[in-house]
């Protein structure tokens, strides 16, 4: 599916952001004039370098592509996988859409989120309404009960507020792939968090996953959703019913069977990729 044909330039440095914290970024852009812009926002544990393949791909067809590590993440500075409040996502969110803005100002911008990064991306729109194009939300954490049992979730909400820093659960490799190279890659990664999750990162996740549920109805820009079928770290059925109460009447859902959580990355074909193209490409003719 990449186009080698088109040249890609390439960029990776270091931003300050809203508390003077620093986050690392990179971008990818075509050589010719870019149709428009798409921001991509990792997951949990992972980093902006866990999609350069992706991010190539879509360069390639014609698409400038920016990313950053989130804070705690990768390259950038902060705790690792630690916050007080998701509120510091949000805003650090909200520096990099500006910068990014800033240097495409005349292009449309579309918002990519993966996992945790989705409702990063959600709740960023709700809260903060940016000029985008649209919104795509892959895997998007609106539930985890398949992980953890709803009693061990009630304990860990205490722990969060009681013992913030306390290391509560670590996220079973298995349950983010069903492609085993995926999951090797992954393994291999030296910037990929292995640890425990944080009780207080545990807690802001669940809080920033129910405002998203409970304010979807909010959204208004164009929609795109998509699933793998085979989620074990979050069902399809939440992203089913956030589908059902965004605000926007342009929302489409895709659920892919044989797909599990990191589903921008399985399948050689890259069968997310491609949709994730023809529904920007549809969009970016809308004015």
């Amino acid at each position: 599916m990449r186009d080698d044909s088109v040249k890609i330039s390439s960029n990776s440095e270091l931003f300050r952001t809203f508390d003077e914290t620093q986050l690392f970024e990179q971008s990818f852009t075509p050589e010719a004039d870019p149709h428009g812009v798409i921001i991509i926002v990792h997951g949990l544990t992972e980093h902006s370098g866990c999609y350069i393949n992706v991010s190539r791909i879509i360069a390639g067809q014609n698409y400038a592509v920016s990313l950053f590590d989130i804070r705690g993440h990768g390259k950038s500075d902060g705790p690792p996988v630690l916050i007080d409040s998701f509120d510091d996502y949000l805003d650090d969110l909200s520096v990099f859409f500006n910068l990014v803005k800033k240097r495409f100002p005349q292009k449309p911008v579309f918002l990519l989120g993966q996992g945790m990064g989705a409702v990063i991306s959600a709740l960023y729109f709700i809260e903060k309404k940016p000029e985008i194009r649209g919104l795509i939300l892959s895997a998007p954490v609106l539930s985890i009960r398949e992980v953890t049992p709803w009693f061990l979730r009630k304990i860990f909400w205490a722990f969060g507020i009681l013992f913030p820093r306390w290391p509560l659960v670590k996220i079973n490799p298995d349950y983010l792939s069903n492609d085993l190279e995926v999951l090797q890659d992954f393994d291999r990664d030296p910037l990929v968090y292995q640890g425990k999750i944080y009780a207080r990162t545990y807690l802001e996740m669940i809080r920033a996953s129910e405002a998203v549920k409970g304010r979807c109805n909010e959204i208004e820009t164009p929609v795109l959703i998509l699933h793998g079928r085979e989620d074990k770290i979050t069902g399809f059925e939440a992203s089913q019913e956030m589908h059902a109460q965004i605000g926007s009447t342009d929302k489409t859902l895709k659920l892919y069977k044989g797909l599990s959580h990191l589903l921008l990355l399985e399948a050689e074909d890259k069968p997310v990729v491609k949709d994730i193209l023809q529904w920007t490409d549809s969009h970016v003719r809308t004015s």
